[in-house]
């Protein structure tokens, strides 16, 4: 794999964030995939495991996003396309960890 060491590098970044956050201290909502960020954290129906975002890749015209995502269960840093549709679970920090509302809707361009 050409990119196996930048994910590598990547877990060992991502790694203590994922680890120190507390699943209750960070507000929780559920929207459709593409509204995911960079530092989210997501969980798909039917897993048990959330994964840690690390990079969005979001094609203007395509039915999917493409994530950089960590799975703390398997301590790697992998890649996985997911419909902008799929209902998710989002998980999304402040800079200072405090709890987060939902964001405001917004328009698509």
């Amino acid at each position: 794999m050409k990119n196996a060491g930048v994910f590598a590098a990547s877990a060992v970044a991502v790694r203590p964030r994922a680890t120190a956050r507390d699943a209750d201290a960070n507000g929780t909502f559920d929207d459709r995939a593409w509204m995911l960020e960079t530092g989210d954290r997501y969980m798909v129906s039917g897993c048990d495991e959330a994964h840690d975002v690390v990079a969005v890749s979001r094609p203007r015209y395509d039915s999917h996003i493409d994530l950089v995502v960590y799975l703390p269960g398997e301590d790697r840093v992998t890649d996985v396309r997911v419909h902008r549709d799929r209902l998710l679970n989002i998980q999304r920090p402040l800079a200072d960890d405090s709890v987060t509302t939902p964001p405001a809707p917004q328009p698509e361009v």
